[in-house]
Formats: structure tokens, C-alpha cells, sequence
């Protein structure tokens, strides 16, 4: 009866080893809610309306883009202090302002899962998987429309953009 049990045991532990490596692909994935970034206790994601980041990052530069169309300004905030940088569209139709991409290159602010510059590619992949698209150091997640690049330099993550 002990024979029995030891090799129950051993297919148990076999089958248990076996689904580990995929449990910890399954882990993590990038979804359109990840388009976001967190800034202390806010999230805000791509295509928000709030403004309340602007208050939360503090002092910034404001630059309008040219090649707009009629009824519309494209905005770049840039909140050097942070190493983030938000680009906004307002339409004069709805006068909103919708948040249409954001840059981080700065340690105080990270995406919507708590990724940040400075971790490393493991740490994006336990958070978000790894299904990714792969250029040289660039990983690129893709969720529908939304998008998230991951600029990195010996497996460190030096810049996330997040667009749609």
C-alpha cells in the first residue's frame, strides 16, 4: 500500500509541476482597463475626460500641436519635475478635453497595474504576461485599440508610453 501512495503522490507532484509554467503565463495580461496611469491614489486611463491629473502632477508646460482639424486642439503637458508627459485633444464641440496618450520616463508615476521605470522586464512581464511584441528592447502590449510600449535597456524599464 505504501507503493501505491508514493506514486500516487509522484504523479500528483509531476502533474502539480507541470501546470506551474503555465499558471505563471496565465499570471498576468494587458487589458484596455492597463491603458491607464496612476498618479499617488488616482488612475487615469486613455480616453478620460477628468482633468484631475493636471492637479496631481503639479507645475507643467502647456504646448499646442499643429495639424488639427477644424474644432479641435491637440495639447502636450509636459510635467518635467515628474518625467510625464500627457497629450490631450479638446474638441470645441463637447469642450472636453480627452487624455490620448501619455509618456513616462520619471520614477513617480506608473501604469494602472503599478508598473514603473526602473523595474525590470520581469517585473512587466509578472504583471502584464508576456504576450508582447518584441523589437531589440521595446515590447509593445496590445489590448483593442489601446496600446502600452516598453522601452527598456538591459532589462530595465526606462519609458512607458501609453496610447490609443
Amino acid at each position: 500500500m505504501k507503493r501505491k501512495i508514493t506514486g500516487i503522490s509522484l504523479a500528483v507532484l509531476l502533474a502539480v509541476s507541470a501546470l506551474l509554467p503555465m499558471a505563471a503565463l496565465a499570471a498576468g495580461s494587458f487589458k484596455s482597463s492597463d491603458a491607464a496611469f496612476k498618479v499617488g491614489s488616482s488612475t487615469y486611463s486613455i480616453g478620460t475626460t477628468s482633468t484631475g491629473w493636471k492637479d496631481k502632477l503639479g507645475k507643467y508646460t502647456k504646448k499646442e500641436s499643429d495639424g488639427c482639424t477644424l474644432g479641435e486642439s491637440s495639447y502636450l503637458y509636459n510635467f518635467s519635475s515628474k518625467g510625464v508627459k500627457v497629450e490631450t485633444l479638446y474638441t470645441s464641440k463637447t469642450k472636453k478635453e480627452t487624455v490620448i496618450s501619455v509618456v513616462i520616463t520619471g520614477t513617480s508615476v506608473g501604469t494602472a497595474g503599478g508598473l514603473k521605470v526602473g523595474a525590470d522586464v520581469s517585473k512587466m512581464t509578472d504583471i502584464y504576461g508576456t504576450k508582447y511584441k518584441q523589437s531589440g528592447s521595446t515590447y509593445t502590449y496590445s489590448a483593442g485599440s489601446m496600446r502600452m510600449v516598453i522601452s527598456t535597456s538591459k532589462d530595465v524599464i526606462k519609458k512607458i508610453t501609453i496610447y490609443k
